[in-house]
C-alpha cells in the first residue's frame, strides 16, 4: 500500500521523470559526440587535401608578377575540392567562368564609375544577370555576383586588377582538379564503411524488435520503428558514396583496377534499399502488434 502511495505521489513522479530525462540527455550527448568524431574522421582526408591544396595554390599564384595577394586561388581550390568528385570537373569550370564574368564586368565598371554603394548594387545585379543570360547555373551566377562585389569594393584604380583575380581563381580550380585526379579520396573505403553501417543498423533494429516483442514494451517498439525509418539516411549516404567512388575510379588513371570492386559496392544499393523497406514494414507491424496487445508466436 505504501509503495502504491509512493508511486502516486506527484513529487515522486516528477523526480523520476527528471532523472529519466537527464539519463536520456546524457546518452544522447554521448551518441552525438561519437557521431561528430566519426564525421570528422570521414572528412579528415578531404580537410587535409583542401588545406594543402589551398597553400600550394596561394604559392603558385603568388609567383606571377603583380599577384602579391592571390586570395582567389586558395578560395577556388577549396570550392572545387569541396564538391563531390563527380561534379568537380563541371563545377570547376563553372567557378572559373563565373569568376571571369564577375571580374570582367566589375573591372570595366570600376574604371568608368569607380566604387560606392550604388555601384556595388548595380554591378552585382549586372554580373548575375549576364551570367544568367548565358545559361549559367546557380553556382556560376553566385560566383559572378560575389566576384563583382569583391572587385568593386577593393579594386585599385585602373583596368587589370580584376583580370589578375580571375587568373588566380583559374589557377586554384585547375590545381584542385589535378589534385583530385592524382590523389583522390579512397573510392572503396567510404562506400564500404557506409554499407557496413547500413547492415549493422539493420541487425541492431532486428535485435531491438525481438527484445521489444519479448518484453511487450510499447515504448521500445516505438524506438524500433524510429530507428528503422532512420535507415533511409544511411541508404542515401551509400548511394552518394558509391556514385562518388565510381566517378573517382573513372576519372583517376591510378584507380582503374578498382572499378569492379567499386561497382560491386554500388550494386548493393538497390537490394539494401529493398531490405530496408521490408525492415520498416516489419518494425511497423511489431509496433502495431504490441500497441494492440496482439500475441506474436515465438
Amino acid at each position: 500500500m505504501g509503495a502504491m502511495d509512493q508511486d502516486g505521489d506527484p513529487l515522486q513522479r516528477m523526480k523520476l521523470r527528471a532523472f529519466d530525462l537527464s539519463d536520456r540527455t546524457i546518452r544522447r550527448s554521448r551518441a552525438s559526440a561519437i557521431r561528430r568524431v566519426d564525421r570528422w574522421r570521414q572528412r579528415s582526408f578531404m580537410i587535409v587535401q583542401c588545406a594543402v591544396t589551398a597553400g600550394v595554390a596561394w604559392y603558385l599564384a603568388g609567383l606571377i608578377p603583380g599577384h602579391q595577394v592571390p586570395f582567389l586561388a586558395p578560395v577556388g581550390s577549396i570550392i572545387t575540392l569541396g564538391l563531390t568528385f563527380g561534379q568537380r570537373l563541371r563545377r570547376g569550370v563553372e567557378v572559373a567562368i563565373g569568376v571571369a564574368v564577375g571580374v570582367v564586368v566589375a573591372d570595366i565598371w570600376v574604371a568608368i564609375f569607380h566604387t560606392g554603394v550604388w555601384q556595388i548594387v548595380v554591378v552585382c545585379a549586372l554580373s548575375m544577370s549576364i551570367a544568367t543570360l548565358v545559361g549559367a547555373g546557380p553556382l556560376m551566377t553566385i560566383q559572378a555576383g560575389v566576384q563583382s562585389i569583391v572587385i568593386t569594393a577593393i579594386a585599385p584604380p585602373g583596368v587589370g586588377f580584376g583580370l589578375n583575380r580571375w587568373l588566380d581563381a583559374v589557377i586554384g580550380c585547375a590545381l584542385a582538379l589535378l589534385v583530385a585526379t592524382i590523389a583522390p579520396s579512397s573510392p572503396l573505403r567510404k562506400p564500404g564503411e557506409v554499407a557496413a553501417k547500413v547492415l549493422n543498423d539493420m541487425g541492431e533494429t532486428l535485435g531491438l524488435a525481438v527484445a521489444a516483442l519479448r518484453a511487450d514494451d510499447a515504448e521500445a517498439a516505438s524506438q524500433v520503428l524510429e530507428q528503422a525509418r532512420a535507415g533511409e539516411v544511411s541508404l542515401a549516404a551509400l548511394e552518394e558514396a558509391a556514385s562518388e567512388g565510381v566517378a573517382v575510379v573513372r576519372h583517376s588513371p591510378f584507380r582503374r583496377r578498382q572499378l569492379s570492386a567499386v561497382e560491386a559496392l554500388a550494386d548493393l544499393a538497390e537490394p539494401l534499399d529493398h531490405a530496408s523497406r521490408n525492415l520498416r514494414v516489419l518494425a511497423r507491424r511489431c509496433a502495431i502488434a504490441i500497441w494492440r496487445g496482439q500475441e506474436v508466436p515465438a
